[in-house]
């Protein structure tokens, strides 16, 4: 009888979660933010999968976060991202009212063979619940396609989605973002790493703070321009990432749903979502 009621207790508590998650725009408990981050890592890892820039699946993706950002309350947009192998991909930009002066990005794209369940399903499911749960304005959540290299061509380049986007800011609009934080890869590998493309800047520390506030041991970390945040600092704005390192298994078919480490993506959130509320201009919505 015992083991009876375990396994009812555990049915309920799935079918509560997942109404939690289907109920949009409703807020949820804290303590349910980890199975509803999970929930847009299976939906995207799993229920869409393989998500190479500018294939159907990538379209797929694109569909399921504007339909999800659209129910919440933000005003979305698609930026449509011309690629040089002739087919194009897309950027999925949402915000509560004109005039962030933050953005806050991540891919939505996996490199073939890969089903991309932390690279990156799991910084879009962070980027998502931030949306989902945020009461300020003042804050752009952008997710930018095309990110990897594509199998096809190597030499062709990478970062189109965000290059792209850059590339058709006025000057005006950079001078007018404070900083841009991206997350990518946060479900897998020993070290949570905060950082940028140059060792002691402001905007990173600055997050580390965030972490260490909340009991996460949060390192700095410096790369050559490995994700979306590169464009932004080569165009002098400020930038940040969130990455756990080293996680072997990105960009092989062994990224998958079950690879990924739900604390870990949790922690990754909980940062960006302590942060967003110190920078955040308070909206009138009331939620």
């Amino acid at each position: 009888m015992g083991r009876r009621l375990g396994r009812l207790g555990l049915v309920i508590r799935l079918v509560l979660t997942t109404a939690l998650v289907l109920l949009l725009g409703a807020r949820v408990p804290f303590a349910f933010a980890q199975d509803s981050l999970m929930a847009h890592v299976r939906a995207l890892s799993v229920d869409i999968g393989v998500r190479a820039g500018g294939s159907a699946a990538e379209a797929r993706a694109a569909d399921y976060l504007e339909g999800r950002l659209r129910s919440w309350g933000y005003t979305v947009t698609r930026q449509a991202v011309p690629l040089p192998w002739g087919a194009s991909s897309v950027n999925v930009i949402a915000e509560r009212a004109p005039g962030a002066t933050w953005i806050v990005g991540a891919h939505l794209d996996s490199k073939p063979p890969s089903p991309g369940g932390n690279d990156n399903a799991t910084g879009v499911a962070v980027l998502l619940e931030c949306a989902r749960l945020r009461a300020e304005d003042g804050v752009r959540f952008v997710f930018f396609g095309a990110e990897e290299y594509p199998a096809q061509n190597r030499a062709l380049g990478h970062h189109f989605g965000s290059r792209y986007y850059v590339g058709q800011m006025s000057a005006q609009e950079r001078a007018a973002i404070s900083g841009v934080v991206v997350v990518d890869a946060v479900g897998g590998g020993p070290r949570f790493a905060i950082g940028t493309m140059r060792r002691g800047d402001a905007l990173p520390r600055r997050l580390r703070v965030v972490a260490w506030k909340l009991g996460f041991r949060a390192v700095e970390d410096v790369d050559p321009g490995w994700s979306d945040h590169e464009p932004f600092f080569v165009a002098g704005i400020p930038t940040a990432y969130l990455r756990w390192r080293i996680d072997d298994t990105l960009h092989t078919a062994a990224d998958t749903y079950a690879h990924v480490r739900p604390e870990k993506v949790r922690a990754a959130f909980r940062v960006l979502q302590a942060f967003l509320g110190s920078v955040g201009k308070r909206s009138g919505s009331g939620r």
